[in-house]
């Protein structure tokens, strides 16, 4: 492939064209990846680098924006173009070495990976045997152990506070305003009936003996009276039958 499309071969699999900065780097990859020593030092034998000057000729710059600091090329190269043609990408051939060339020639793709970083410690499955209460460095450096000491005693007297606080409403409002209640009910009573003495009930009581001793007394007088009226009566009309019986005939 083109050197273009070998960029965009390593970048769909989130990599890049090799930059190279050591010795043993260009060995590697030239006898081991790419295996250009049991080739020719044909150019289509090789494999493509990441070193191009595109953007400016003969300065050359690695693709993943390292160093320039190690080069290898080949006797007179770079040549910068051939027949004519511009050559702004590097490759490897036959003997290890660079050669530049134009962008029509097709050669393998070599994709490298930044290496990953160590791997994770373990995580804890499981919870340590007792759990840390002390508090940390910032919390230390926040709040003095003097005054962390305060703050306890704080929060337990504003806790015992408002215990004391709500068993004192709840003792008024089951206790004390009932009966509040109750006595402002009967002082009402008392006001609007007037107090009541132990001689106002037995004058009540006999003022209702006696009316009810003069009802009957009345009842009885008058019984007796119209029995009088009627033996009267009776008396009288014996005297006039009797009157009738004696006058002669």
């Amino acid at each position: 492939m083109v050197w273009a499309d070998a960029v965009d071969y390593c970048f769909e699999r989130d990599a890049v064209l090799p930059s190279i900065h050591k010795s043993e780097e260009n060995a590697y990859l030239s006898d081991t990846v790419c295996m250009t020593s049991s080739r020719s030092n044909w150019p289509a034998e090789g494999c493509w680098i990441g070193l191009t000057d595109e953007e400016e000729d003969d300065v050359w710059l690695w693709q993943d924006g390292t160093a320039y600091d190690y080069e290898n090329w080949h006797d007179n190269e770079p040549s910068g173009n051939h027949d004519g043609d511009p050559e702004h990408y590097a490759h490897l051939w036959g003997t290890g070495t660079w050669n530049d060339l134009d962008s029509s020639h097709e050669l393998f793709a070599i994709c490298t990976k930044a290496a990953p970083t160590a791997s994770p410690t373990n995580p804890t499955l499981s919870p340590s045997d007792s759990p840390t209460f002390l508090p940390t460095a910032a919390q230390l450096k926040l709040f003095p152990v003097g005054m962390l000491d305060q703050l306890d005693v704080i929060l337990v007297s504003l806790l015992t506070m408002i215990f004391l606080l709500s068993v004192v409403i709840c003792v008024l409002y089951c206790w004390v305003l009932p009966r509040a209640r109750r006595d402002c009910g009967n002082k009402r009573v008392s006001e609007n009936l007037g107090p009541i003495t132990l001689e106002d009930e037995r004058n009540k009581l006999e003022g209702e003996t006696s009316s009810l001793y003069d009802e009957m007394h009345e009842g009885f007088t008058t019984t007796m009276a119209l029995a009088q009226a009627k033996g009267h009566q009776h008396r009288a009309t014996m005297e006039v039958r009797l009157q009738d019986v004696e006058s002669p005939v």
